[in-house]
């Protein structure tokens, strides 16, 4: 049950905690400090840059949060279902690691529009696959770990493509800004899903993934800049 699965966590944490343990301690030579935050703010495409991350990370946990509790009222499943669509799409994020050349050679801001696009309209096909049962979803859950990693990737990507003495801010605001999208995620789309139900808030998501392949048009990336 519920209880053996946070058990298993508990292990997994003091397993990583027992591995920090276990580091080489870091020699004298300490790298010097980077910039602040506001200056990581002030370079070219950061802050467009992190708007994308945030209309991307509401969309996407604002699916992935209740598609389980969607699945479980709409077949009358157990947790098993949900446990195997999260299954399904690690799957699929772990194997699109062979795109990762593809992404190189074609440029990431190049494709991040049309990629954004295919998840928009993958969001607006999960009410469908849904209801058309089991192995629908399973399927496009895959095909959600598939795009999402290179989705993820492209924005990173960029984000890190910046000078050195700003990257350790920019991934700092990257990291704060998906907790913040976590966060709206529940509380605002858990609205949308309670009073107007999952195919309203695959629409939302969708329009939020929409928002931001808006954003990407242009050179808004720091690898882009002069």
């Amino acid at each position: 049950g519920w209880r053996g699965a946070f058990a298993a966590l508990a292990g997994l944490a003091a397993l990583s905690a027992f591995s920090f343990l276990s580091l080489p301690r870091r020699g004298a030579d300490v790298a010097p400090a980077g910039a602040g935050y506001h200056q990581a703010l002030t370079q070219p495409g950061v802050l467009r840059l992190l708007l994308v991350t945030l209309a991307y990370m509401i969309a996407f946990y604002g699916t992935y949060t209740f598609l389980s509790d969607h699945l479980r009222g709409l077949h009358d499943a157990g947790a098993g279902l949900g446990g195997l669509v999260a299954l399904a799409y690690g799957l699929g994020f772990g194997a699109a690691m062979v795109f990762d050349g593809l992404l190189d050679r074609f440029g990431p801001w190049r494709v991040a529009a049309p990629v954004f696009v295919l998840l928009a309209l993958l969001y607006l096909a999960q009410p469908w696959a849904a209801a058309a049962g089991p192995t629908a979803i399973l399927l496009l859950s895959g095909l959600w770990g598939v795009l999402n990693h290179i989705g993820l990737n492209i924005i990173v990507s960029q984000l890190s493509g910046g000078p050195e003495q700003t990257r350790g801010a920019v991934m700092g605001l990257y990291s704060g800004v998906t907790y913040i999208a976590h966060f709206l995620a529940g509380a605002a789309m858990g609205l949308v899903y309670a009073d107007f139900g999952f195919t309203v808030l695959a629409i939302v998501a969708a329009c939020w993934l929409t928002l931001a392949a808006a954003l990407t048009l242009g050179r808004a990336s720091p690898q882009a800049a002069p």
